[in-house]
């Protein structure tokens, strides 16, 4: 008698068990795309003051033709080169994003961000102001 109740408790167990195991390996997939996802989306942000509307391409991504927000948001998945534009004329690129997110038109020209007298940032910055 003990024996029969054994065995139906192992069945249901079992069939417990299966119907479990198959729910969260769903649940885990989706949390995983989910994450990936999140992880590999990166803000970074144009500014000399915030620079909206300034059209960019997320090279890396081949996800081209998106433009900086109000606060100068960009978002691409790989920083590893964007290229920044107004209309069809490429401004500059960076190849990845400085560590404080902020990217400024010596990083866009590749230039030391303490030069503020070379002629070309001085023009990017007032052509940015515009």
């Amino acid at each position: 008698m003990i024996s029969k109740y054994l065995l139906g408790s192992a069945i249901t167990a079992s069939l417990l068990l299966m119907g479990c195991s198959s729910g969260s390996t769903d649940t885990t997939t989706t949390t995983s795309t989910t994450d990936t996802t999140t992880l590999s989306t990166t803000t970074g942000y144009v500014v000399d003051s915030a620079v909206q509307n300034m059209d960019y391409d997320c090279v890396a991504d081949n996800d081209m033709n998106k433009v900086t927000g109000t606060d100068g948001a960009f978002t691409c998945q790989n920083m590893s080169q964007v290229r920044f534009r107004i209309g069809e004329m490429v401004l500059g690129e960076i190849n990845a994003l400085p560590q404080d997110k902020y990217v400024f038109p010596q990083d866009i020209l590749g230039t030391d961000r303490g030069n503020i007298t070379d002629a070309k940032v001085t023009a990017m910055a007032q052509l940015l102001v515009a």
